[in-house]
């Protein structure tokens, strides 16, 4: 079946359902339900929302001017919606002092279940619990236990991002005049505390250089209890609803080191450019003068790379903008007279391509790479969305490794191979450390294989709303990082994942895991022995039902991973 024929077919069902299934616009559905504490007492004065699914709601589900219905719970906690129209949303809660909920969720900042708002079928007496927050206090000092103002602290937990286990931030707040600081909406947990001195930051902009050639020193960032290692830092546990007060961190001072630098080159000059660890740490920006120069002050030693904002996709017609890439390694002295020439960094050219008789491409496919290692930043993710003709392109890409993803595949369609420069990289890294770039060529198939099942308990009854991991067993090869599919279960307990490539598979269930924590193949690879076992070929499809991995078991297992 042709792409046009399937869209036509698709277009031609949709039409037939709205004639069908059209809503009455003046009958009106009812949503009701109560708030309540985590101690059962039902909770006044609570704002709830009632959002749209076709909306993008904010918290867990990732949001930008939602759009829905809002009301106020009374002294008995109950609220009610009774004047809203037909169709699916997502409901959530929130009040000063307690963290926000959404219904269904398995505990604050979780994604929630959506729920079906119909005239003829009111929804009555659902319920959300809310947690209380947690709040860490304390005061920031000098080496002389003198306050400190304008500091920056931040709150982290150990998570996981790319599968990466490093520190999350979990909050923040700025010292006060007296050195205090509160940071508050925490969700029980381990937390992390560190203080930067940022009074550098509100000196109106002005850049200032130092007026003497003595050696610059400062503040460095400090965790707590004042240490510079965040892996001899002393944890902080938060149970619902704890206040830890008397957190005190007195700042180390040490020797700040500066970079100072030049970009050369005939390109035009970029506004700026930013000093980037190659670990862990937030970007620091520095003005780049007309003459070309830069410089970096308060730097702290590491390995760090130096960049210009990435090109972004590569647009016909338009001038190649200008390219900043060096890496530097900063010890004990001030790196000087740095000159980094301008370029436009790699370009990549590259099709997708649907495999069928014409081989024709496919609109609005998303081509994704992501950088191997160092931070997990913004900078080293590129993106680009594929043309009518199936053609794409990026520039201003870094001399990298790179994992290549694609995504926005119709249903029924999966990536049967991605070449470079007629190497397959399929279930490889795509290499741009040499070279100027190349071409990408990626083929899909409109045979893809689907899993589908039911998550159950111990007890087996089906479990609602938990996340469900697909991946492939044992070690990818070469390192390569394999990125699994995820799925969660409904109210009834089932999922569904499509679009596939024929092969092997296992699937777990989990009943509480941190988010990002299934994509470490470390903690996978312990429970491939325990998963659901389901093989797939092309166009076909298997059942999986999936027994639910239990806290005990996960935490069990995390406490091995290194």
């Amino acid at each position: 079946m042709t792409p046009r024929l399937i869209l036509v077919l698709f277009t031609a069902g949709a039409l037939l359902c709205a004639q069908v299934a059209a809503p009455d616009p003046g009958r009106k559905a009812v949503i009701e339900g109560k708030v309540l504490r985590l101690s059962g007492e039902p909770l006044p004065k609570t704002t709830v929302h009632l959002r749209s699914v076709t909306a993008a709601p904010s918290g867990p589900f990732t949001a930008s001017a939602p759009t829905g219905y809002v009301v106020t719970s009374d002294s008995s906690g109950s609220f009610l919606f009774d004047s809203i129209d037909p169709g699916r949303y997502v409901l959530s809660a929130e009040r000063t002092g307690y963290l926000q909920q959404w219904f269904g969720a398995r505990g604050p900042n979780r994604p929630g279940l959506s729920l079906t708002a119909g005239a003829d079928a009111p929804l009555k007496d659902l319920v959300i619990t809310l947690t209380p927050q947690g709040i860490i206090s304390g005061k920031v000092a000098d080496e002389d236990g003198e306050p400190l103002a304008f500091a920056g602290v931040s709150v982290y937990r150990m998570g996981y991002q790319g599968g990466q286990k490093q520190l999350v931030r979990a909050g923040s707040a700025v010292s006060a005049a007296d050195g205090s600081f509160l940071a508050g909406f925490l969700a029980p947990g381990r937390y992390y505390v560190s203080a930067s001195d940022n009074r550098a930051t509100i000196n109106g902009g002005v850049a200032e250089r130092p007026g003497n050639k003595a050696e610059q020193s400062g503040y460095l960032t400090t965790y707590y209890p004042n240490v510079l290692d965040p892996a001899t830092a002393v944890p902080i546990d938060i149970g619902a609803g704890t206040s830890m007060s008397g957190v005190e961190i007195r700042l180390i001072r040490g020797r700040l080191l500066r970079i100072r630098g030049r970009l050369t080159g005939s390109l035009p000059l970029p506004g700026s450019v930013v000093l980037a660890p190659s670990t862990q740490g937030l970007p620091q920006p520095a003005p780049v003068q007309s003459d070309g120069t830069f410089l970096f002050q308060s730097v702290s030693p590491g390995e760090y790379t130096i960049r210009s904002n990435r090109g972004g996709p590569r647009n016909p017609g338009q001038p190649p903008l200008s390219f900043v890439y060096a890496r530097v390694n900063v010890r004990d002295q001030d790196v000087e007279g740095l000159d980094i020439p301008l370029g436009v960094g790699r370009e990549l050219a590259g099709t997708v391509r649907l495999e069928s008789e014409q081989a024709a491409g496919i609109a609005n496919v998303r081509v994704a790479l992501q950088m191997v290692g160092g931070a997990y930043d913004s900078f080293g993710f590129q993106n680009a969305v594929a043309r009518p003709d199936g053609s794409f392109g990026m520039r201003g890409l870094g001399p990298e490794k790179y994992r290549v993803s694609v995504s926005g595949l119709p249903q029924g369609v999966y990536v049967k191979s991605v070449r470079f420069e007629n190497v397959d990289v399929t279930h490889d890294y795509l290499d741009l450390t040499s070279g100027s770039g190349g071409a990408l060529d990626i083929l899909l198939s409109p045979k893809a294989a689907g899993v589908s099942g039911v998550v159950r308990n111990e007890k087996g009854d089906p479990v609602p709303n938990v996340p469900v991991t697909l991946w492939t067993p044992g070690r990818p090869p070469n390192g390569v990082y394999e990125v699994p599919r995820t799925a969660s279960t409904d109210g009834s307990g089932a999922f569904q994942i499509f679009n596939l490539a024929p092969g092997e598979y296992r699937v777990a269930a989990w009943e509480d895991v941190e988010a990002g924590l299934a994509q470490n193949p470390d903690f996978r690879a312990r429970f491939e022995s325990t998963a659901a076992k389901v093989e797939v070929q092309e166009s076909t499809h298997a059942t999986a039902d999936t027994k639910l991995v239990g806290r005990d078991a996960i935490q069990a297992e995390i406490d091995k991973l290194p």
